[in-house]
C-alpha cells in the first residue's frame, strides 16, 4: 500500500490523497481533468451532465484506488470476470427474449426432447458439457451470419424455449442469468400458498427450507447475478426517469414499461410530488436516500465495482446498513411495474461485498466515506469547527447523522441507552492515537452470527433484524465512526432525560442535541388476561434474543417459550418474531436437554428437580420430549443422507402462526415486504387471516392454554401456550411526556418550532428535520422515527439524517466558532459517563456491595431510583463451551457521593446473573445505565412509614435520609430472615427516627444491637406491624395513626401481605387517607421507560374497576391498593425453570 494510517485517517493525509488523484487524473485524461476541475470550482451543470461526468470519472477513481492500495491485479481480475459476461447478457436480450421465446411458447416446447437438443447443440459447438457463456458466444456468432446458420439457430431456439419453460436453474448459475425471463407481477398472488383449513395459509411441504439456529441464513447472490440485474436495467437516468431513485410520479403512469419497451423522450413530464400507487396501495416514492441507482447499474454492467461503490457512497455513505434484506423502496418504484423489477438491493449489496472482500477492501470503503472525488460538493471533510453535537440514539438515524456531521467538521458524542460493547484498541487505537491496525482482510473481523460478540450499536439493528442480514456489517459502521479520533465519542448505557437533560447538555458545552430515539413503546394487547404467563411482547423477546444473548450457543440468558406459538400482528416485526421464535424454540429445548441430562448424571433426579413445582415439571417434560425427538430426527437424517425435517415435528406440536385481523394480502408484511414474508413461509411459518381474538383461557398453573377468536362469522378456539404481541410501536416520546426534556407535543407528535433565521428553502421543504431552539446557544432536532415522514424503516431513518445534517450544520455555522477547550472534550465526557468497579465486598450472606466510579450517575442519583448493571461480554468468562454473560440486573443505588463520583450498589445473589457479580474485578469497566425510574416523592413535614424486606432495605437508606432532611419523621420497619442477614445497620438507623428490627429466625432479642429508641420483633413484618399497632412493644414513639405516607420495598409476597394487613387488620389506623406505595419489582430488561415492555404490570382501581397496564421501570413506586399482585407473581415466575437450570449449570461448572 502506498499510504499510511495517517494518510488515510487525518485531514492532512486526505488532502494529500486528493492532490495525488488530481495528478493521476490529469496524466490519464487532460480533457476529463479540466471538465472535472471546472465543476469542482463551481461550474453549474444539469443532473444529466453531472451523471455523464461521474460515469466518465468513476473508472479513473477505480484505477487510482487500485494503484494506491497496490491491488491492480485483483481489481483487473474482477473487472475482467464481469466484462467477460457481456456476451451472455447480450445473448439473453437479443436471442433468448427477443427470438426464442417469441417463436416457441411453453405449450409448444413441452414436447421438445431437451436432452437430445442439447446433445446436437453441443456437437455443433464442439464442447462436451453445456456452458452458458460458450453458448452465448456461439449464438452471437451465428446471428451475425444468420442465413448460414439457420438450422443451428432453430435448434438453439427450441433448446432455449425448453430450458426456460421446463428446467429449474440454480439461481446463482450463469445458466440462470442466460435463461432468465422476467415474470409478470400478480400483486394479489405474490406468494403461492395452500390452505388445508379455511383462513390458514402456508406453503406446501415440498417448498419448505430448513434453518439451523441463528447463523446467517442468506449469503446473498454473486457478482454474475448483480451484473445480470444491472444489464436488465435500462438506465433511465439518461432520460431523467430514474423513478427507482426519485419516485414514480402520478403523471407518469404511462411510462411503466416492459423489457421490450423504449422510453419515448417526448413523454417526458415535469416531476411532481404526487406519487403513483401500486395495486397494493403503496406509494412509489423511490429510494429515500435518492441514491444514483441507474448510474451504479451502468458501472456494474461495465465491470467497475469500485467505481460503482464510489457512486453509491455519494448519497449513501453507510451502505453497509442498506441493500438486500433491508430495504426495497427503490425496487418497488422501478420503471418495470408490470413485471419483475430490477433487483437493485442485491446489486447494491454485491457491489459492497465485492469491494470489501478485496485486499484492503474495508480501508477502500472507509476512505470513500471521507474522500470521494465523485461527491463533487463534499469531496473532503471540512475543517474542525469545535461545535459539539449530542446525538441521542445510535440506530440508523443516529449513526448516519454522526457520519455526516463529522464530515462537516463537528465534534460528536453519540449515546445509546443500551449496552454497547467496547472495541479492542487493535481496531480503533488508543486515545488520540492513530495506532490501530489497517484491515487487509475484512473476513478477519467477522464471526458466525450465533457466536458473534455483539459489536454493533446495541439498538434496533441488533435486535430488530433477524439472521437474514449480516450483522457483522454493524462493526464496519462503528469503525467508520470510532476511528475519527477525538472528534467522535460513543457511549453506551447512557440514557438522555432526567438529570441528563438539555440544561445539563448546555452546561457540558453542547451546541445542539439531535434526538434519534427510534421506535418507542410497543402497542399492547387489550384483553383480559393479556399479561398471563406465556404472553409477551415481541420487542421483549427479540431484545432478549439478540441483545441478551439468548440466540447464542450455550448462553445463560433465559426466555421460556412453549408451543403452540401465535404471533399477533401483520407487519415485518411479526414475521421476524415468528421465524426467530421457531429457531429459538429448538435451540432452547436442545440446550435444556443437554444440561438436564448432564446434571442428572451428576446429581440425580431428586436433587435437580428439588425446587421445581408442578408447572416447572410440566414444562421440563415438554422440553425433554421435544429435545429427544429433535435429536432423533437429526441422527436419522444424517444416517439417511438428507436434511432434517424439523418442520414436521414443530407443526405436530402446534406450530408457529402469525395471526392478523385482515387477509394475508392486506397485511403490511405482504404489501411492503412480500419477499420476507415468503421467506418466513419457506421456514414453515403459517398465517392465520381475519382473526379477532375474543378471550384467553389459562390452565391450572395459570399458563396460557387456549385462544378463542372470531374468523369471519365463525367463533373458534385454538390451543396456544405462547403469544408474542407485535402490534407495532408509538413514537419514542416518553422523555418528553414525563417532562424529562422540554419539547412541545401535539397528539403524540413533536412539533417543530422553525425560527425565521433558518433559510427560506429550509422553512418550506417538507423534508426539513424538525428543529426547536431550546435556548441561547442550544438547539434541538428530532429525526428518524420521531419525524413522521421518516418513520418505519432503516433507510428512511438514514434519509432523515442525510437531509437533516445540512440544516443542523447551517444552524451551527450561523454563530462564531466556539473556542477549543483546554481539556479534550472526548476525554472529559468519558470521565463523566463511563463506569468502573472500585470495590466489591460481601456485607451479609449472599449480599454484595459493589462500589462503582460513575461520576454522572452519582451526580444524578435521587432516592428511589435504580440502575441497570451489566458486564461487557468482552470481559465475560467462557468455560467448557458456555459463555457466562450477564443479563441486565436492576440494582438500587444504596448511596451516592457526587464529590468522589462513586455509587454503592447492593446485590442479592439469587440467580445466575447476580452470582456473576462476584467475578467483577477492581478497575473493570462496566455497563451501568441510570439512574432510571422515578425518584421517590419526598414530602416535607410528614410522618412516614418505611417497610423494607431483605434486599428491599437497600432502597430505603437514601429514601429515609431524604425524608428526615425534609423535616419528616420516619418509622422504619426493617425485616430479615435471620440476624446475620442485616447489613448497613448505621445507614438504616440514620434513615429513621425509630427502627423496628424484625427478624424471623431470632433466638434472643438481646443479640440485636440497637439504639435505645429502636425496637426488636421476632417474626414477619406484618406480624410486627400488628403487634406495634396494639402496643405490645410498649408506647410507640410514632403511632400508626399519625402516619401520612407508606412505602414498602421487598418481595412480591411481603408487599402483598402488607397491603392485605393495611386494608384488613389495620384498616382503622392505616387505610384511611394514607398514601401507601410499593416499589414494584417487576421483571425488567431494557429499563429505559417503555421500550422492551418486559416490566408490564397490571393495576386495578378498586373504586372504579378501571384496569390499566403500566411500565414498572418508568414508575416503580405504585399504589399498593392498585397493584395486581397475582399478575406480578406470574410475570416473575415465567422463566423460573430455565433460571434454575442456568444456576445449577453454573454451579456444575464451578463458576458460582
Amino acid at each position: 500500500m502506498n499510504f499510511s494510517t495517517q494518510n488515510l485517517y487525518t485531514q492532512e493525509g486526505l488532502q494529500e490523497i486528493d492532490k495525488a488523484f488530481l495528478i493521476f487524473l490529469k496524466d490519464a485524461s487532460c480533457v476529463l481533468y479540466e471538465a472535472y476541475e471546472s465543476v469542482r470550482f463551481g461550474k453549474e451543470i444539469s443532473p444529466q451532465e453531472e451523471s455523464k461526468l461521474l460515469l466518465e470519472l468513476a473508472p479513473f477513481v477505480e484505477s487510482f484506488l487500485a494503484k494506491i492500495f497496490s491491488i491492480e491485479k485483483e481489481v483487473f481480475d474482477l473487472q475482467k470476470s464481469l466484462s467477460n459476461l457481456a456476451p451472455l447478457f447480450q445473448c439473453r436480450r437479443l436471442f433468448v427474449q427477443r427470438r426464442a421465446l417469441k417463436k416457441y411458447s411453453a405449450e409448444e416446447s413441452k414436447d421438445f426432447e431437451g436432452l437430445v437438443l442439447e446433445k446436437h447443440l453441443l456437437s455443433h459447438m464442439k464442447i462436451k458439457e453445456f456452458n452458458a457463456l460458450a453458448f452465448s458466444e456461439y449464438i452471437l456468432h451465428c446471428l451475425k451470419e444468420a442465413d448460414d446458420y439457420e438450422k443451428e439457430i432453430d435448434l438453439a431456439e427450441k433448446y432455449t424455449a425448453w430450458r426456460v419453460f421446463h428446467i429449474k436453474e440454480d439461481p446463482l448459475s450463469l445458466s440462470a442469468q442466460l435463461f432468465r425471463v422476467p415474470q409478470k407481477i400478480d400483486f394479489q398472488n405474490l406468494i403461492e400458498t395452500s390452505s388445508e383449513r379455511e383462513g390458514e395459509r402456508k406453503l406446501s411441504p415440498e417448498f419448505l427450507k430448513s434453518r439451523s439456529g441463528f447463523d446467517l441464513t442468506d449469503f446473498g447472490k454473486n457478482s454474475a447475478y448483480a451484473c445480470g440485474e444491472a444489464h436488465y436495467c435500462i438506465f433511465c437516468h439518461k432520460q431523467g426517469k430514474d423513478w427507482c431513485s426519485k419516485g414514480f410520479p402520478e403523471k407518469e403512469k404511462s411510462a411503466a414499461v416492459s423489457f421490450d419497451d423504449q422510453i419515448d423522450e417526448n413523454k417526458k413530464k415535469e416531476l411532481n410530488e404526487n406519487f403513483q400507487k401500486n395495486p397494493l396501495g403503496v406509494e412509489l416514492k423511490g429510494c429515500p436516500l435518492k441514491q444514483k441507482i441507474s448510474e451504479m447499474n451502468v458501472l456494474v454492467s461495465e465491470g467497475y465495482m469500485l467505481g460503482a461503490l464510489a457512486m453509491v457512497i455519494i448519497d449513501n455513505p453507510l451502505v453497509a446498513a442498506t441493500g438486500a434484506r433491508i430495504c426495497n423502496d427503490c425496487m418497488r418504484s422501478c420503471i418495470y411495474q408490470k413485471q419483475e423489477s430490477v433487483d437493485i438491493p442485491n446489486i447494491e449489496t454485491e457491489v459492497f461485498k465485492n469491494v470489501i472482500e478485496l485486499p484492503w477492501g474495508f480501508e477502500i470503503y472507509s476512505l470513500l466515506t471521507r474522500w470521494n472525488p465523485l461527491n463533487i460538493k463534499n469531496i473532503l471533510p471540512k475543517a474542525l469547527t469545535h461545535y459539539k453535537i449530542l446525538v441521542v440514539g445510535m440506530g440508523p438515524a443516529g449513526f448516519t447523522l454522526s457520519h455526516y456531521l463529522l464530515n462537516q467538521g463537528h465534534t460528536i458524542v453519540g449515546i445509546d441507552g443500551l449496552k454497547i460493547e467496547p472495541l479492542p484498541s487493535s481496531l480503533i487505537g488508543h486515545e488520540k492515537e492513530f495506532d490501530f491496525e489497517l484491515i487487509k482482510d475484512v473476513k478477519d473481523l467477522f464471526s458466525n452470527l450465533s457466536e458473534r460478540l455483539i459489536g454493533g450499536f446495541g439498538g434496533v439493528m441488533e435486535y430488530g433484524i433477524t439472521s437474514r442480514w449480516n450483522k457483522n456489517y454493524l462493526l464496519l459502521i462503528r469503525l467508520l465512526l470510532e476511528r475519527r479520533k477525538s472528534q467522535f465519542t460513543l457511549l453506551g448505557s447512557t440514557r438522555f432525560g432526567g438529570a441528563f437533560d438539555e440544561k445539563y447538555a448546555l452546561e457540558l458545552g453542547f451546541n445542539h442535541i439531535s434526538l434519534c430515539l427510534g421506535a418507542g413503546e410497543p402497542r399492547l394487547l387489550k384483553l383480559e388476561k393479556s399479561l398471563a404467563k406465556g404472553i409477551r411482547q415481541a420487542s421483549d423477546f427479540l431484545m432478549t434474543l439478540h441483545l441478551g444473548g439468548a440466540s447464542q450457543k450455550n448462553s445463560l440468558t433465559n426466555f421460556v417459550i412453549r408451543l403452540p406459538i401465535i404471533v399477533l400482528g401483520g407487519g415485518l416485526t411479526a414475521v421476524d418474531t415468528a421465524t426467530e421464535a421457531q429457531a429459538y424454540y429448538r435451540g432452547q429445548v436442545e440446550t435444556f436437554l443437554i444440561r438436564y441430562e448432564t446434571l442428572l448424571r451428576e446429581k440425580g433426579k431428586e436433587c435437580v428437580e428439588k425446587f421445581w413445582d408442578l408447572e416447572d415439571k410440566e414444562i421440563a417434560a415438554e422440553f425433554i420430549q421435544h429435545g429427544i425427538l429433535f435429536r432423533q430426527e437429526e441422527e436419522r437424517a444424517k444416517s439417511e443422507g438428507r436434511a432434517p425435517n424439523f418442520h414436521k415435528l414443530i407443526q405436530s406440536w402446534g406450530g408457529i402462526h402469525v395471526a392478523y385481523r385482515r387477509s394475508l394480502e392486506e397485511a403490511p408484511a405482504y404489501r411492503f415486504n412480500a419477499e420476507e414474508l415468503k421467506k418466513a413461509f419457506e421456514e414453515g411459518i403459517c398465517f392465520l387471516e381475519n382473526i379477532e381474538i375474543l378471550s384467553l383461557k389459562l390452565d391450572e398453573t395459570d399458563w396460557l392454554s387456549e385462544m378463542m377468536f372470531q374468523q369471519k362469522e365463525k367463533t373458534l378456539t385454538r390451543p396456544v401456550k405462547t403469544i408474542l404481541v407485535a402490534y407495532g410501536t408509538r413514537p419514542n416520546t416518553s422523555i418528553i411526556e414525563a417532562g424529562e426534556v422540554s419539547l412541545p407535543l401535539k397528539n403524540g407528535q413533536l412539533i417543530p418550532l422553525l425560527k425565521e433565521d433558518l433559510l427560506e428553502k429550509e422553512r418550506q421543504e417538507s423534508y426539513a428535520p424538525l428543529i426547536c431552539q431550546m435556548s441561547a446557544g442550544l438547539s434541538m432536532s428530532f429525526l428518524g422515527d420521531l419525524n413522521p415522514k421518516f418513520s418505519g424503516s432503516v433507510v428512511k431513518a438514514m434519509a432523515s439524517a442525510k437531509e437533516g445534517a445540512p440544516l443542523i450544520d447551517h444552524l451551527m455555522r450561523k454563530n462564531s466558532f466556539p473556542k477549543k477547550e483546554r481539556e479534550d472534550f472526548s476525554t472529559k465526557i468519558k470521565k463523566l459517563f463511563e463506569a468502573s468497579i472500585v470495590d466489591l465486598q460481601e456485607i451479609a450472606p449472599n449480599i454484595l456491595e459493589i462500589t462503582v466510579h460513575a461520576p454522572h450517575a452519582a451526580r444524578a442519583f435521587q432516592p428511589g431510583q435504580f440502575f441497570r448493571l451489566q458486564r461487557y461480554e468482552a470481559f465475560s468468562l467462557h468455560r467448557d463451551g458456555t459463555r457466562f454473560s450477564m443479563e441486565g440486573i436492576a440494582l438500587t443505588g444504596a448511596s451516592a457521593c457526587p464529590q468522589s463520583g462513586t455509587l454503592s450498589l447492593i446485590v442479592l445473589e439469587v440467580g445466575a446473573s447476580t452470582k456473576l457479580c462476584r467475578l467483577f474485578k477492581k478497575g473493570e469497566r462496566i455497563a451501568l445505565m441510570g439512574p432510571t425510574g422515578s425518584p421517590t416523592k419526598i414530602f416535607p413535614q410528614k410522618t412516614v412509614l418505611l417497610i423494607g424486606g431483605g434486599l428491599g432495605n437497600a432502597v430505603l437508606f437514601s429514601v429515609g435520609k431524604a425524608f428526615r432532611e425534609s423535616g419528616s419523621r420516619v418509622l422504619y420497619i426493617a425485616g430479615y430472615k435471620s440476624l446475620k442477614d442485616r447489613f448497613k445497620i448505621k445507614e438504616i438507623e440514620a434513615a429513621a427516627n425509630t427502627v423496628l428490627w424484625c427478624v424471623e429466625d431470632l433466638s434472643s432479642q438481646k443479640d440485636v444491637h440497637k439504639r435505645p429508641q429502636d425496637l426488636v420483633f421476632q417474626g414477619r413484618v406484618t406480624d410486627a406491624l400488628i403487634a406495634y399497632a396494639k402496643g405490645e412493644m410498649g408506647e410507640p414513639s410514632i403511632s400508626l395513626e399519625e402516619v401520612d405516607y407508606i412505602l414498602t420495598v421487598g418481595s412480591q409476597e411481603m408487599m402483598e401481605a402488607v397491603s392485605h394487613v393495611r386494608n384488613k387488620t389495620l384498616k382503622s389506623c392505616l387505610a384511611s387517607k394514607k398514601d401507601a406505595y410499593g416499589s414494584i419489582n417487576s421483571p425488567m430488561q431494557c429499563m429505559m421507560k417503555g421500550i422492551c415492555a418486559q416490566c408490564l404490570q397490571r393495576q386495578y382501581d378498586p373504586l372504579t374497576g378501571l384496569e390499566t397496564i403500566i411500565f414498572s421501570c418508568r414508575n416503580q413506586d405504585q399504589l399498593l391498593d392498585y397493584v395486581d399482585f397475582e399478575c406480578l407473581k406470574n410475570r416473575l415466575k415465567q422463566n423460573n425453570l430455565l433460571e434454575d437450570i442456568a444456576l445449577q449449570w453454573g454451579e456444575f461448572l464451578k463458576v458460582f
